[in-house]
């Protein structure tokens, strides 16, 4: 936010000093062709601090819920990877369905597991060093359901 803030007080001194050194006689330019552009700069700048402030706060969410569930806080991680899924949206949706599958599998809550666990596994954008874990996850679930002869 600062460094937004920093090239706007730029682009305003350079304004300010165009006009102050300019030579003796010549008008101002006429900048309102530009006012369009820069309001579309500044409504994109904007929404991209919103997006970025909004993304940010999902992946710290998600993080608190690592830290919870490292130490054995099950529910209170599962919160928090519930709160990182609903402001994320769209993105992280490999790595929290399969964390919330974790808690979900910890509290023995096997069919919300499984379903997280399926979920992760269809999505792309899973790492391949986390992907190799739902399988024996699965395995696990079906196993304490009795599905396995």
């Amino acid at each position: 936010m600062r460094l937004v803030a920093m090239w706007v007080g730029l682009l305003a001194l350079f304004v300010a000093f165009y006009g102050f050194f300019r030579p003796p006689g010549e008008p101002l330019p006429d900048l309102s062709r530009w006012i369009p552009l820069l309001l579309a700069v500044a409504i994109a700048v904007a929404v991209g601090v919103v997006i970025g402030k909004r993304n940010q706060k999902g992946w710290q969410l998600n993080a608190e819920g690592n830290t919870l569930l490292s130490r054995g806080h099950i529910a209170a991680a599962l919160e928090k990877f519930a709160a990182a899924r609903a402001v994320l949206r769209n993105q992280g949706q490999g790595i929290i369905p399969f964390n919330i599958g974790l808690c979900h599998l910890e509290l023995w809550q096997l069919e919300a597991a499984e379903r997280d666990f399926t979920s992760a596994q269809e999505t792309k954008a899973l790492p391949a060093q986390v992907r190799k874990f739902i399988p024996v996850r699965l395995a696990l679930i079906s196993a304490l359901q009795g599905a396995l002869s």
